[in-house]
């Protein structure tokens, strides 16, 4: 579900996401994929950029989305410790301000990165299932 533009829609998504985890309706559909989708393009950028900063936020909202998948696996449902919430709306609120002083064309680039990326790992699970 990687989307190719920084919209309304998208933004919604993502804090939707975060009152997803809150309340404790969260899927992996509906929050867990969303905020991996906001993380990944976000650290695409940061290794086409070399961007320190956007590094250190992307490692912060990835320590967050590992611990949140690994309670997954373990416990069966998606949640969030305060501190993982923490780090997810810090991304989040970096994430906007940083695509808005961005070219689209450099978002674009980056989604389509992750596109590959996914269909990559789409390919993978497939064939480990075969």
């Amino acid at each position: 579900m990687v989307r190719l533009m920084n919209t309304p829609e998208v933004e919604l998504a993502e804090r939707l996401a975060i009152t997803a985890l809150r309340s404790g309706w969260a899927t992996y559909d509906n929050c867990y994929r969303v905020l991996a989708d906001c993380h990944g393009v976000l650290a695409i950028s940061a290794h086409k950029m070399q961007d320190a900063t956007l590094s250190a936020v992307t490692k912060l909202g990835y320590t967050a989305m590992v611990n949140i998948f690994e309670r997954m696996q373990r416990v069966g449902k998606v949640g969030a410790s305060s501190d993982e919430l923490s780090a997810l709306i810090t991304m989040l609120d970096f994430s906007d301000d940083y695509w808005r002083r961005q070219s689209a064309a450099h978002l674009e680039q980056c989604v389509l990165a992750l596109r590959e990326v996914r269909r990559k790992q789409k390919a993978e699970r497939l064939k480990e299932a075969a």
